[in-house]
């Protein structure tokens, strides 16, 4: 059985059906093994391709922002010059490593992006928080900017929803000072205390997997939702003001809305103090 090829031309109305068009601010988290083998155009890689058709659609008057979430920052310093991002895929690492882009200094869930709202989105967002109040995530909320899960579904790509957990401040998770090492721009060394919302121990012994995919039924409801078929999955777009909205009215009624419990061998047990993420690679 041979492997589907997207090529520009289908990958820009793949993206043109979600909803990207001139002047639109998107954040894009992806997962590239939906569409896939990728045929760029020659001289391009795989990523690129994907940047550029989101680039193409939006415009130069318009901003492109994606995850550069870094997961090993309990053993090395953060750079935010050089840190590779960790688990969030090909496509993210490719804006990372563009010359124009801007990184935000959270040493867990830092953001890059690229265009004239760059600066004012990620530049100044603190480097002590990772979710919740004064992280990247409100900043991108404010701006109401697409959220397009590109080829990722809700429980592996919206990350989003780990910060409303943190919003809402959740049972079954419970602030952390985290110690930190960041480096910026200028190659200034900062050691930080870093607060991060992480999985709490149950009392009566439970343990919790993420359920955001539960939200998808409220989303379409609410006309707030687009769905594009993928080559090997689905891709979603939605405002953050709406999935804000959504999500806080599903934790309002029930603190326990975007988990699910597991039971025996399915336990994941007690999670570390680094980080997790709902990122697929690709």
């Amino acid at each position: 059985m041979s492997i589907q090829i997207t090529d520009l031309a289908a990958m820009t109305d793949h993206l043109k059906a979600l909803g990207l068009s001139p002047g639109v601010d998107v954040v894009i988290h992806s997962s590239l093994m939906a569409f896939g083998r990728l045929q760029p155009p020659e001289g391009q890689s795989g990523p690129e391709m994907v940047y550029q058709a989101a680039r193409d659609l939006i415009g130069p008057e318009a901003t492109l922002v994606a995850p550069s979430y870094t997961f090993d920052t309990h053993e090395r310093p953060y750079d935010v010059r050089h840190s590779a991002s960790t688990g969030v895929g090909a496509l993210s690492e490719y804006v990372r490593q563009r010359p124009d882009a801007v990184r935000s200094l959270s040493p867990v869930h830092n953001h890059v992006a690229v265009g004239p709202k760059a600066e004012a989105l990620l530049s100044d967002t603190p480097p002590d928080v990772s979710l919740g109040p004064r992280s990247d995530f409100e900043r991108l909320r404010e701006a109401d900017l697409l959220l397009v899960l590109l080829g990722v579904g809700f429980r592996r790509g919206c990350t989003y929803l780990h910060h409303m957990e943190a919003v809402a401040e959740v049972p079954y998770r419970r602030w952390l000072a985290l110690p930190r090492v960041v480096i910026n721009a200028d190659g200034d060394r900062q050691v930080i205390q870093m607060r991060y919302f992480a999985r709490a121990e149950d009392p009566e012994g439970r343990s919790w997997r993420a359920n955001f995919d539960v939200i998808v039924d409220d989303l379409r409801a609410d006309g707030a939702l687009t769905e594009v078929q993928a080559p090997y999955g689905v891709s979603y777009a939605v405002r953050l003001s709406d999935l804000h909205r959504r999500a806080e009215a599903l934790l309002s009624a029930d603190p326990y809305a975007l988990v699910a419990e597991i039971t025996g061998a399915e336990s994941t047990g007690a999670e570390s103090t680094g980080a997790e993420s709902t990122e697929g690679a690709g």
